[in-house]
């Protein structure tokens, strides 16, 4: 129930009554449910109480809940700033149920989401094998507002590996953002097991070269891996790197064992678990 009054006063006064009247009932009210809000956050309290109705109407199959949670996407997204909060649940619920209604919007819209770019790129990745829009996603990592922001173009790199997307555009760009020192660290290791998996021998050359010249010891380290996914890692080398480099010996030992699959580094929430391997 939602219960209106003029002031703090008028509404706990309502509070007891109606306690009253259930305690006579052999009812009890509550407490942990019930409270008395502001008017500021109305809005928010009224937004939850939607969400709860979907929530319920997923749980228990009613037929209205696609279309109630499609009006409840729209709402989030076209009052001209996009709230992430309803935004990033919106595309969890649709998500949950394959729905793909809000594929467009996102990609035509991404770039005005950055915050909320893990949740997105992961919603795109449900249908990816549906719609096959590998490319767009690719475009993403250097010709939109993501790219701007590193976490963004991280997530994007992660969808690229996690849905097998070999794109010469988004190669290039991967590219770019290696041997740009000024891209942030992680960007840079994603993008180098980018080049790894999908690159081919031209790029393991190249990936060797400036696993050489890298200074940044996590950086190497994911250079490193690249090279032996680029098939660019004899023995002699990982050999010589596990003696000369104590912070990569573990990682060099390994690889001397053929292993048959890497994992890629995890973050956030993103389901990595259910990233394939190359086929």
């Amino acid at each position: 129930m939602l219960l209106f009054g003029e002031d703090w006063m008028s509404l706990r006064q309502i509070i007891l009554e109606i306690g009253r009247t259930l305690r006579g009932r052999r009812l009890v009210l509550a407490g942990s449910k019930t409270a008395i809000i502001s008017s500021s956050d109305i809005a928010n309290e009224l937004s939850d109480v939607r969400k709860n109705a979907i929530n319920y109407g997923i749980a228990t199959g009613r037929s209205e809940t696609r279309a109630e949670l499609r009006g409840f996407f729209d709402d989030a997204v076209l009052s001209g700033v996009v709230d992430k909060r309803d935004f990033t649940y919106s595309l969890t619920k649709l998500g949950s149920l394959r729905d793909d209604y809000a594929v467009s919007w996102v990609l035509e819209n991404i770039g005005s989401v950055p915050h909320a770019s893990r949740e997105a790129l992961s919603y795109l990745g449900i249908f990816h094998e549906k719609f096959h829009y590998g490319a767009r996603v690719a475009d993403f990592i250097s010709n939109s507002k993501l790219s701007f922001y590193p976490f963004a173009q991280q997530h994007v790199l992660l969808y690229l590996i996690r849905n097998q997307v070999v794109d010469e555009s988004a190669l290039k760009a991967a590219w770019q953002l290696l041997i740009d020192r000024n891209t942030a660290g992680f960007v840079r290791e994603f993008a180098a097991r980018y080049l790894g998996l999908f690159g081919g021998s031209t790029y393991g050359i190249w990936l060797r070269s400036q696993f050489k010249d890298e200074r940044d010891p996590k950086v190497r380290r994911a250079l490193l891996v690249a090279c032996y996914e680029a098939g660019n890692s004899e023995q002699e080398m990982l050999n010589l790197v596990s003696r000369s480099s104590p912070e990569l010996r573990l990682i060099a030992d390994f690889l001397k064992t053929s292993p048959g699959r890497l994992p890629v580094p995890t973050t956030g929430r993103f389901p990595y678990g259910r990233i394939r391997s190359p086929r």
